[in-house]
């Protein structure tokens, strides 16, 4: 499962709800990334939105 969110307390609390909402789920590894200055192909400023749009280029590879 993949879940973008702007804040780490964010991340808790969902795993706390899944938890709840899934009886018998448990969470057994996570990995965090911390503010990314691209997401998806935005730019994002400091507070996490949106600003513009990266550079993107077509790979001849």
């Amino acid at each position: 499962m993949t879940l973008w969110v702007r804040d780490l307390a964010d991340v808790n609390r969902f795993e706390a709800l899944l938890e709840k909402v899934l009886a018998g789920a448990r969470i057994a590894d996570r990995a965090v990334v911390i503010r990314p200055a691209v997401h998806a192909g935005r730019l994002l400023d400091a507070r996490g939105f949106v600003t513009g749009l990266s550079a993107l280029h077509d790979d001849p590879a």
